[in-house]
């Protein structure tokens, strides 16, 4: 758990202000604050001892009270499984869900989610790649929008 606080004259930014044309003012504050909580749990083992191989669970929250900020409540929840596959021990795969209540301040819609999901495969030495695919059913920018589909693949080299 933790907290924050930022101070100085904030902005928010052009592009997103009131009726989406140049605004005649902009939304300003001066500092704001916010908490946040995030946890993990190992919940199963399948080789107790021997691997590195089960599943984690993850939660976090985090809220702010901007004027500002383009989020301000954020909701996320996900499970990671460890060497999914018998003799791949360092690979993974895992999902998650992101609740984000928006700033009303900017005509977005008063929510968005996105569920994930990836395989991050182990290739040589340090190396990964990592598929996901993410999907957005009700993006925040306007109601106008559907829903959308992404894919992405990163390569991953640890040092």
């Amino acid at each position: 758990m933790g907290g924050w606080v930022q101070t100085g004259k904030m902005y928010g930014p052009d592009e997103f202000q009131p009726g989406g044309a140049k605004p005649q003012y902009q939304v300003a504050e001066e500092g704001a604050q916010g908490a946040y909580s995030l946890g993990s749990q190992r919940i199963w083992y399948r080789n107790p001892g021997i691997d590195n191989s089960g599943i984690s669970a993850f939660y976090q929250f985090g809220f702010n009270q901007s004027n500002t900020m383009l989020i301000n409540r954020y909701f996320g929840i996900g499970a990671t499984g460890f060497g999914p596959i018998p003799g791949r021990t360092s690979d993974s795969i895992g999902a998650g869900l992101a609740w984000s209540w928006l700033n009303r301040r900017y005509g977005f819609r008063s929510n968005e989610t996105m569920l994930e999901g990836y395989y991050q495969a182990h290739l040589i030495g340090s190396s990964f790649i990592q598929p996901a695919i993410s999907y957005i059913p009700n993006p925040g920018l306007s109601p106008r929008i559907q829903g959308a589909v992404t894919a992405t693949a990163q390569l991953i080299v640890l040092f």
